[in-house]
């Protein structure tokens, strides 16, 4: 398992949802991806809002598979289109991508 999933978080959710666990990955993996490519739309139509709705929800995801420094960097993002620091957004949706194909991988590994 690798550094960019919470080890602890991961293990709790195992006992708790038994056969359902791969279900939640699963779920995660094809929603995440889901939700970046609909809040990297919002951005390039330049509809904040959106962005900020799309970011908070991959946040909320995040958080229930124990990807926290993922987490943190969607938070990060959603403040930004909330208080349109447009300037800070670019880099942003690159970092969320980056971190979120991490994610994925470690997911997939599990």
């Amino acid at each position: 398992m690798s550094d960019v999933l919470d080890k602890q978080l991961l293990e709790e959710l195992k006992l708790v949802m038994e056969d359902e666990f791969t279900e939640l990955m699963d779920t995660f993996l094809s929603e995440s991806v889901r939700q970046f490519a609909e809040a990297r739309q919002a951005w390039q139509s330049s509809d904040l809002e959106m962005l900020r709705r799309h970011a908070h929800s991959l946040k909320g995801s995040c958080g229930n598979v124990g990807a926290t420094e993922l987490q943190s960097t969607c938070a990060a993002l959603e403040h930004s289109a909330r208080d349109e620091l447009t300037a800070d957004i670019p880099a942003l949706i690159e970092q969320v991508s980056n971190q979120l194909e991490t994610v994925s991988e470690a997911i997939r590994a599990l």
